[in-house]
């Protein structure tokens, strides 16, 4: 249930920051019924969900060679959101 609620989640126009820690949180409560998703994965899963008004923002991320953490995303998608506004 927990695994089918992160997979399917959309972000429906909502701050960004707290819909990336709500997945955080999910990703917690799956860790203690000993299935550990790798944070790049979580990465995935934000990207894969935006809203497609990011969609620049999804591709800029492609392009890069390094990954970034939940954290790194978190701050990109904040400066995002005020660029957007």
């Amino acid at each position: 249930m927990i695994l089918a609620k992160l997979i399917s989640m959309k972000n429906k126009d909502r701050n960004i920051r707290e819909y990336i820690l709500e997945m955080f949180h999910l990703a917690s409560k799956l860790k203690a019924l000993k299935l550990k998703l790798l944070e790049d994965l979580l990465v995935h899963f934000a990207l894969i969900s935006l809203l497609t008004q990011l969609n620049q923002f999804k591709v800029s991320y492609n392009c890069q060679r390094d990954k970034w953490s939940l954290n790194e995303l978190i701050s990109y998608f904040v400066l995002e959101e005020e660029r957007l506004k």
